[in-house]
């Protein structure tokens, strides 16, 4: 009979701590819900966001698949940082529309804007292996010039003529941002082969204040391009390490497409060597070529701002990985 009771009062016992137990994590449940929702409603709508989210699920189903494999720290590193300095050769043009329809001049950033043809930039980039075949990398640089020049011919800036002579003071910033998730289909202790999608971010942000004659009184006349894009790409790479110290690359994105009122089309390619120092850092040199062209429709046949613009020229770098 004691020991029924005994078994009795625990079996009590133990519903009662397992109900209030329960009682407790629905309640903190409850909670989490409440802020998180709270959190949710607060959060930007973006999809950038999504992305994230999207790379966080990827990111815990491929972290636990195992080892990287390589022979070199760019092929078995989960993290790799580089910076480094970019000596691009810089060509392009633009042009904007009158706005009452017509075509504007195609302005030549550096025979009639009088930019600079050739800049020292930073440049910055990072590899996140996510498993031995997935990785995610991103990469960033920006353009900036301002000058002060005479026009050369009659220039047609988005309706205002700029005369010959008259004084034409541009300023442009450009910022690329490339975000890329790649699939390696080949990867060895020494090779890597792969390709992926991505994204490319341009903001563009060109002024041009010119000089103009309204009747007999000159006055300055303001006109710009202030906007931005993401397009979508495909992209391809390869790498090959002939030793723990030497590794060779390469990688090509390309994309041409019609996404709402934006027509463009981008090339960016690079090839590169690097050479490992020590266990966690690294030099190397490359070669980058990116050109781009994007355009805006007005809803006519012509767009209302167009721009082309190409970079390539050499660079140099360092790497920190881990």
């Amino acid at each position: 009979m004691a020991t029924h009771r005994i078994a009795d009062i625990v079996g009590e016992f133990t519903v009662v701590w397992k109900s209030e137990r329960c009682s407790k994590i629905i309640n903190h449940a409850s909670g989490l819900v409440e802020i998180e929702s709270d959190i949710m409603k607060t959060a930007r709508k973006s999809t950038l966001i999504s992305a994230a989210v999207g790379l966080a699920m990827i990111s815990g189903n491929t972290i636990a698949a195992g080892s990287f494999t390589g022979i070199h720290p760019l092929l078995s590193d989960r993290f790799t940082i580089g910076a480094g300095a970019f000596w691009p050769s810089i060509s392009g043009h633009f042009s904007i529309d009158p706005p009452g329809g017509g075509n504007g001049t195609d302005v030549d950033f550096q025979k009639d804007a009088g930019l600079d043809d050739s800049l020292t930039l930073p440049a910055f980039g990072a590899t996140w292996r996510l498993s031995n075949r997935w990785r995610v990398q991103g990469e960033f640089f920006t353009v900036g010039q301002s000058t002060t020049h005479s026009a050369r011919r009659i220039l047609d800036i988005g309706g205002d003529l700029i005369e010959i002579g008259a004084k034409l003071k541009t300023d442009s910033d450009l910022d690329i941002a490339r975000g890329f998730l790649g699939y390696s289909f080949v990867k060895t202790d020494k090779a890597d082969m792969g390709a992926g999608l991505g994204l490319h971010y341009l903001n563009i942000d060109i002024s041009v204040v010119g000089e103009i004659k309204v009747g007999n009184e000159e006055r300055k006349a303001r006109r710009g391009i202030d906007d931005w894009a993401v397009l979508p790409n495909v992209g391809a790479y390869a790498g090959y390490a002939f030793s723990p110290k030497w590794f060779v690359g390469g990688r090509v994105d390309w994309i041409s497409a019609n996404i709402n009122d934006y027509d463009g089309t981008i090339w960016n390619a690079e090839a590169t060597v690097q050479y490992q120092m020590f266990k966690h850092f690294g030099v190397g040199v490359a070669y980058r070529y990116l050109d781009f062209e994007l355009g805006k429709d007005n809803g006519t046949k012509k767009a209302d701002w167009f721009i082309q613009s190409e970079y390539s020229g050499p660079m140099l770098f360092f790497t920190a990985n881990f």
